[in-house]
């Protein structure tokens, strides 16, 4: 393929939801990238509806994917926006490409086609993936891949968002660092072709219930969330045999539809696929959409895999039938918990009744080290330390007492029963102790239900979670360009999202003015009136200067803020706005780099000059902050 892919042209004007479009570029509501700005533009995945393309951005090594759509009418402009509003939805999900803006082509008269600029996959469609590195992957890996691609689509079919996908295959799911990422929300079923005839190469996933009304000329039929699960047990039988379905079937495409709509044709399960593995993703594709599981149930079922298959009783069947019931494991089963474990395993031999009373044992120490390190938690916070002081001493603890962090993880997920222990899985979760992957939402769940078993841990650390999350909300938003007052309308709606009580959110800032996150937060919402009866941009500024002193970045921001304002100051003060500024800025936050651009452009606070604000504007726009490209 040549170094530039040619994207196809289109021939349909603008409309309303073009228009749409410009309105929110010219917000700064969606970036908009200038095409000429890619390079190395190369094909990767196509459709009935468009086309998948990965490109460089400017004269970096980072990769962007490009999304063109072949009909460019009004349908499809229309669906273009929904699809961005329902970014918003999905963004903060892991397996969802993340959306970062539009473009247009430069072809000739063809302004007004946009295209979707999202991020990198680095592992291409799952389909590539799968070929390229089918023979490396573990039956761990494969339920995994499994279990990230049924979570996605479980949680497009959650209440709030209820979306049905619609064209799931493995050649429009992609992967990025072997993690599954999709990047439809049920756009291409929305945008579907007149054409009566499916593609050879989709027949295998698209539920049979849809081809079966095109061949008898019926009522369309409209595809449902059972029709994603059907499309979903096909890609878990690819992940488990490397290949896409029926690709060695010799027939034509109008043969093998009616194969699998009347004759019920559906692939042979690979040798050596655990049976769990290979019932659920026939219970998947059942002929009648009421016969098969929904989205929920089969990630549930494949978390149960993962688990079965990380625990060390998981292979106490395979072993046995090879070993006639002489299974080897560790003559003392602490070990497990307390390191050592591959110089303890030796050719121990021990009968069945010897590893469930070992197993009597373990559950039993564990439970014991599980509330240790529970009463070591409440008892620092109780003597004042913060909550990162508290995580330190944690893991001293672990070290100190040569534990085996991923034995003690799995067995934390397989003994959810005491408030303790689920607390324990969120804290590793919250801080990513074990996994070192800080998952606040996997925390943020199981603090809740630790919370219902009236573990009152639970609440100050669910405090901890809301509190950095609207702090990382601000800083986000606030480094890419969008000004003060619409920031405050997104926590604003982060809150009511949430249902989070406005009253008990603001005491508990109150009582735990002990860090400069809470400090801070309690200052803005004096400042924006945010669970008080009006601004209070005193009360405000004081809270803002005393987080500043702790290098809070957002309290010296608004601080800068308060002084060019004028807001809680005495004396409206630019010269020590610009300096509050300019302290952000040296640490390469794009929110003080484009202050203090702009400072410099307008002569405010600072001598006028133009080079100094360029070289600010371009540090902020190179990381992302719109409003400092735009002023370029």
């Amino acid at each position: 393929m040549s170094d530039n892919t040619e994207i196809e042209p289109i021939n349909n004007n603008t409309n309303e939801w073009i228009n749409w479009i410009k309105e929110a570029i010219s917000k700064k509501y969606i970036k908009y990238y200038e095409y000429e700005n890619f390079h190395n533009i190369k094909e990767i995945s196509s459709g009935e509806i468009g086309k998948f393309y990965r490109a460089n951005w400017k004269d970096s090594y980072k990769h962007l994917i490009l999304r063109s759509f072949t009909n460019y009418d009004d349908t499809t402009v229309k669906e273009i926006v929904r699809e961005l509003e329902l970014h918003h939805e999905v963004d903060f999900h892991e397996n969802f490409i993340q959306f970062y803006g539009v473009t247009t082509s430069n072809e000739e008269n063809q302004i007004d086609r946009y295209m979707l600029v999202m991020d990198d996959a680095d592992g291409g469609t799952l389909q590539d993936y799968l070929k390229k590195n089918f023979h490396n992957l573990t039956w761990n890996d494969k339920f995994n891949l499994a279990f990230q691609l049924a979570n996605a689509v479980s949680y497009l079919h959650e209440e709030g968002i209820k979306i049905v996908h619609g064209d799931l295959r493995s050649s429009n799911v992609f992967v990025h660092q072997n993690i599954i990422k999709l990047a439809d929300l049920g756009m291409s079923k929305r945008i579907e072709s007149k054409s009566s005839e499916i593609p050879r190469e989709i027949i295998a996933y698209v539920d049979p219930k849809k081809y079966i009304k095109r061949k008898k000329k019926k009522k369309k039929y409209q595809l449902k969330e059972k029709s994603d699960v059907y499309s979903v047990g096909v890609i878990l039988w690819e992940i488990s045999s490397g290949r896409p379905p029926f690709q060695t079937y010799v027939s034509n495409s109008s043969n093998l539809d009616e194969e699998i709509s009347k004759n019920n044709l559906r692939e042979e399960i690979i040798q050596d696929t655990p049976l769990g593995y290979s019932n659920l993703y026939t219970e998947c594709w059942k002929p009648e959409p009421d016969e098969r599981p929904i989205m929920s149930k089969v990630v549930k079922s494949l978390s149960s895999m993962i688990l079965e298959n990380n625990s060390s009783t998981n292979n106490y069947q395979t072993i046995d039938s090879k070993m006639n019931n002489n299974i080897k494991i560790p003559s003392n089963v602490n070990d497990l918990l307390y390191g050592g474990l591959s110089q303890v395993i030796q050719n121990i031999e021990i009968s069945a009744n010897e590893i469930i009373e070992s197993l009597a044992i373990l559950k039993e120490k564990f439970s014991i080290i599980v509330d240790e390190i529970v009463n070591l938690i409440s008892k620092n916070l109780n003597e004042g330390k913060e909550g990162k002081e508290v995580k330190e001493i944690v893991i001293d603890y672990l070290d100190n007492n040569n534990i085996n962090l991923k034995v003690t993880y799995d067995l934390l997920l397989n003994n959810q029963n005491s408030s303790n222990s689920i607390f324990l899985l969120g804290y590793f979760d919250y801080y990513g102790i074990i996994i070192e992957d800080i998952n606040y939402e996997k925390a943020y769940s199981s603090f809740v239900k630790s919370l219902e078993k009236n573990n009152l841990l639970s609440q100050y650390y669910l405090f901890e979670i809301i509190i950095n999350t609207i702090i990382d909300l601000i800083l986000e938003n606030l480094n890419e360009g969008k000004e003060e007052f619409v920031v405050k309308q997104i926590v604003i709606k982060y809150l009511d999202n949430n249902n989070i009580n406005s009253q008990i959110i603001y005491d508990l800032l109150l009582n735990n003015q002990n860090n400069s996150n809470s400090i801070f937060l309690l200052g803005y919402f004096n400042y924006y009136g945010i669970f008080t009866t009006k601004e209070n941009y005193e009360k405000a500024f004081s809270l803002f200067i005393d987080a500043s002193k702790q290098n809070h970045i957002l309290a010296q921001y608004y601080v800068g803020i308060c002084y060019e304002f004028g807001n809680g100051t005495t004396i409206k003060n630019e010269k020590l706005a610009f300096e509050y500024y300019e302290k952000i800025a040296n640490k390469l936050y794009a929110l003080g780099e484009f202050k203090v651009g702009y400072f410099y452009d307008k002569g405010i606070g600072i001598e006028k000059d133009e080079e100094r604000a360029i070289h600010w504007y371009e540090k902020a726009a190179d990381i992302g902050h719109f409003i400092a490209a735009y002023n370029l």
